[in-house]
């Protein structure tokens, strides 16, 4: 599939700003609990996996990109890395799965984190810088 999309960036002067994780961001951290007591359920183990590739608009190079992330956790996986693709492209690649139905409550923190560090990531953006 190929998009054009209209407001997709922010403009700052000589840079363009942009989150290349266009499918599948999460938003929830699950809330900060003293103490759990019943497992966090789940329908069925599932996985995520999106691609997704930018072209650069002419006369602009990347500035900044967001730093590569792999959690791995006892109940899921997360990969994210966003890379260039010779000087004309952007690809951004995102894995999450979930291999267990139900997580303990004992280990309701490490979900926690897990889950806010997925959040953290889903916001990081790309950073185009124009050429002089």
């Amino acid at each position: 599939m190929e998009l054009i999309m209209q407001k997709f960036a922010s403009v700052s002067g000589d840079r363009i700003f942009f989150n290349p994780n266009l499918m599948e961001r999460r938003t929830f951290v699950p809330p900060d609990v003293s103490q759990r007591l019943a497992p966090v359920r789940y329908h069925y183990p599932y996985h995520d996996a999106d691609s997704i590739i930018y072209t650069i608009p002419i006369g602009y190079h990347t500035e900044s990109l967001p730093a590569e992330l792999n959690l791995q956790s006892s109940f899921g996986e997360f990969h994210a890395k966003t890379r260039m693709l010779g000087d004309t492209a952007v690809v951004y690649t995102r894995s999450l799965i979930c291999h267990e139905y139900s997580i303990p409550a004992s280990n309701y923190p490490e979900y926690r984190k897990f889950y806010g560090d997925i959040v953290k990531a889903d916001r990081a953006q790309v950073v185009l810088v124009r050429k002089k």
